[in-house]
């Protein structure tokens, strides 16, 4: 099964959002279907990233399609952080963006920690603010445990 949805996700590169995601929608996927149908689309869209950022959001039950939406916004992330970045500015507030924010965060974050930090801030106070630190500690460079340590207990990661 997943590779006929892995040839269909990467199939609807070739047609409008519209017609595509209107196909998702008629095909009426059970929720295993969808999130493995999703996770294929995240590695192949190249156009029309945010709206299908946002189409997940409204497909998904409230936390069901966080995983897809951080990979689909960390793929877009890596070829294009700029526009990633400029989508999410202008993305509305909700469970969305900050699903959205942390999969934006933690791919940007060895390369702009600044930025990086400033959008989990953004993120209300909790276990998605704390887990996206958590994370981005556990995935800090072996080589600078002094850096490891002082972000550690700034954040206060045990």
């Amino acid at each position: 099964m997943d590779d006929n949805l892995g040839y269909f996700s990467q199939g609807l590169r070739k047609v409008s959002f519209a017609d595509a995601s209107q196909w998702v929608e008629d095909a009426k996927m059970n929720p295993m279907e969808l999130n493995r149908f999703c996770e294929n689309l995240s590695n192949g869209i190249v156009e029309d990233t945010g709206r299908w950022i946002e189409w997940m959001g409204k497909n998904f039950p409230p936390g069901k399609g966080d995983g897809c939406i951080m990979d689909m916004i960390s793929s877009w992330t890596r070829r294009d952080y700029e526009a990633a970045g400029k989508w999410l500015v202008s993305a509305p507030e909700g469970p969305v963006k900050n699903a959205a924010i942390r999969g934006y965060a933690q791919t940007i974050f060895k390369h702009d920690p600044q930025t990086a930090m400033q959008w989990i801030m953004t993120l209300p106070p909790g276990n998605y603010r704390d887990n996206t630190l958590r994370n981005i500690h556990s995935n800090w460079p072996k080589d600078d445990r002094e850096g490891a340590a002082s972000f550690a207990k700034e954040h206060d990661i045990k």
